[in-house]
């Protein structure tokens, strides 16, 4: 029987993700025994540590590559972004497990709510400066932030959140959070309960709040020497291009924790749509890239229209036969239209975990006094960020009464809508080489009226309105783009 030795650090989280890796070389080779090494790294030891202004490499990480060179273990695993951006000499990363979802979490204290100055625990750099940023038009009230540094590993910080009084919000990697849910400590499961009871959570978006590159990835590293053990495990690990391509970037930017500065790559839907989100502060250049790549992006057009040359008219119907047979743990709105007075009453009377398409709704919702967990950034639900916080929820799909819900969810229509075509520039939509779309049944409706269109290119954003444009239209007629703007900019011919 082939034993392998794995070595990680001592946390609890550490412990999970070196179990992960065990498991998963054990589910494809049934006859290999795994044998654990768990011990303190260096900014474990040292909690006085500045890790924004820490001049060694990998503090977390470094003290381990010893283990390797003198083969007091075979593998070592780490959260990769904790790992330096340079390549180790005698040491490379052999492999990596599915990334978990990389997005941040916020933990906040239900008794803070009402207050107008909110005191965030972390010790990122990046996380201060996303805060500082864009946190605040995501809250329902007002307030302003004050910034404390927070050490220790994820339940030591936990518990010291719940603990000081002086605290109301506290920032952690989602992913951790997820693995640590599933762990059977006691202790933790206390302070999970605890949490719960205690504190409201939010999601913060990518486009936002890029994380950490390689936030939600796990390293597997070996020694480079060792090449039998690498081509004994080659088939099992998961390609990363995405973090590849996040340290990269980092790389160029100068690397290190210390950055303001978050990179986030991801890869979704049958098209295999690539998004890419950064942000940050290095040096003296302010950075705020949101990449789109998607087939067909190097057509360029000359007469363009948009959806928004439409009237519609809203006539608003009552709901509550529909909210009362709904009675959902969660509501996703698809537009902040949907939030009537009477929707409104349900959810301050119920609280249920609130969702939304696009960071436009939940800047508004916000602003309307409600408590939005997250959204899909207009990425629509095959982008994979639809994640509720709530175990099996009951689902409410807020939308208009000729909106299809999405599977799974109860539809509640708050309004219908009708096309007012007196004033319409008939003209202007038939010259028009492509047509860009916010809305499949609206494309639906003039598609009806006028079945000329359907030999033009037609555009939208990767949600819900694409996979419409998808049924009606030939695969070479349909562009897919971050948004309007994204439209605008990429495909107007100069």
């Amino acid at each position: 029987m082939k034993t392998i030795k794995i070595a990680s650090r001592q946390s609890l989280l550490a412990q999970h993700q070196a179990r992960r890796v065990g498991e998963h070389i054990q589910a494809h080779f049934k006859d290999v025994q795994i044998q654990y090494q768990f011990k303190k790294s260096l900014g474990d030891k040292n909690l006085d540590l500045d890790l924004s202004t820490a001049p060694q490499k990998g503090v977390f990480t470094s003290d381990f590559d010893e283990d390797l060179k003198t083969k007091v273990c075979d593998l070592v695993v780490h959260s990769w972004k904790d790992l330096p951006i340079e390549k180790k000499p005698e040491i490379e990363i052999i492999g990596s497990l599915k990334r978990e979802d990389p997005r941040d979490l916020v933990f906040l204290k239900k008794t803070s709510t009402s207050l107008n100055r909110i005191v965030l625990l972390t010790s990122s750099p990046r996380r201060e400066y996303q805060a500082e940023q864009s946190l605040k038009d995501l809250l329902p009230f007002d307030c302003d932030l004050i910034f404390k540094s927070i050490r220790g590993n994820v339940p030591t910080r936990f518990e010291k959140f719940l603990n000081d009084e002086g605290a109301d919000a506290y920032v952690v990697a989602l992913a951790a959070w997820n693995r640590l849910k599933s762990e059977s400590n006691p202790e933790f499961q206390s302070l999970i309960f605890k949490l719960k009871a205690e504190c409201l959570n939010m999601i913060l978006p990518l486009s936002l709040f890029p994380t950490a590159p390689a936030q939600g990835a796990l390293a597997v590293e070996a020694l480079t020497e060792n090449k039998e053990l690498q081509a004994f495990l080659s088939s099992i690990w998961t390609a990363q291009p995405e973090v590849q391509k996040e340290r990269q970037v980092l790389s160029q930017r100068g690397g290190g924790c210390h950055l303001k500065y978050g990179a986030t790559a991801l890869t979704f839907g049958q098209e295999a749509h690539q998004v890419f989100f950064e942000q940050g502060h290095v040096g003296s250049e302010k950075i705020q890239t949101h990449n789109f790549e998607s087939k067909k992006s190097d057509l360029k057009f000359k007469n363009i229209w948009t959806q928004r040359a439409l009237k519609v008219e809203r006539s608003y119907l009552p709901t509550s036969e529909g909210l009362s047979k709904a009675k959902g743990d969660l509501f996703f709105f698809s537009r902040h239209t949907h939030l009537t007075a009477e929707v409104q009453k349900i959810l301050s009377q119920t609280e249920p975990e609130v969702w939304c398409a696009g960071i436009h709704t939940w800047r508004k919702l916000a602003a309307k006094n409600i408590w939005v967990t997250g959204c899909t950034e207009s990425l629509g639900f095959d982008s994979g960020l639809f994640q509720p916080l709530t175990p099996s929820p009951k689902k409410v799909y807020l939308t208009h009464d000729r909106a299809e819900a999405p599977k799974g969810f109860t539809r509640v229509s708050t309004y219908h809508i009708d096309m007012d075509w007196s004033d319409f520039n008939e003209d202007e939509l038939q010259q028009a080489e492509v047509c860009y779309w916010m809305s499949g049944e609206l494309f639906l409706e003039c598609l009806n009226k006028y079945p000329e269109l359907k030999s033009k290119h037609h555009a939208s954003g990767p949600g819900r309105t694409a996979q419409t444009l998808a049924q009606a239209l030939d695969p070479d007629q349909q562009i897919v783009c971050l948004s309007e703007a994204d439209f605008l900019k990429t495909h107007v011919q100069s």
